[in-house]
């Protein structure tokens, strides 16, 4: 299900950046750093394969296209994400280190 715009992680940053008023930023890790990660997290051989399967088709942008599911099931077009970030950080606060900074 999509948005009516094709959007990367690092574009997606960047509208959550506008919205919150906060620099928000992706940062892509190499494949072989994630894959690491997980063997040191003790997980299971085969969990620790999903998630790299998982993490290569994920970001190598062969699933990145529109789609209408949205239109299809719901009967009206899909918000675009840059108007949900907005709607969303009207109503939360974003000054979550606020007493971290104070100490």
């Amino acid at each position: 299900v999509t948005g009516p715009r094709l959007l990367t992680f690092s574009a997606l940053a960047r509208e959550i950046s506008a919205a919150a008023g906060r620099d928000v930023q992706f940062i892509q890790i190499p494949k072989e750093d994630f894959n690491q990660a997980i063997i040191d997290s003790g997980a299971p051989a085969e969990i620790a394969w999903l998630l790299n399967y998982l993490f290569a088709t994920v970001l190598d942008g062969r699933n990145a296209y529109l789609s209408d599911g949205v239109q299809r099931e719901l009967g009206r077009e899909p918000a675009d994400f840059r108007d949900f970030a907005h709607r969303i950080a009207a109503r939360v606060s974003w000054n979550r280190n606020e007493e971290e900074d104070a100490a």
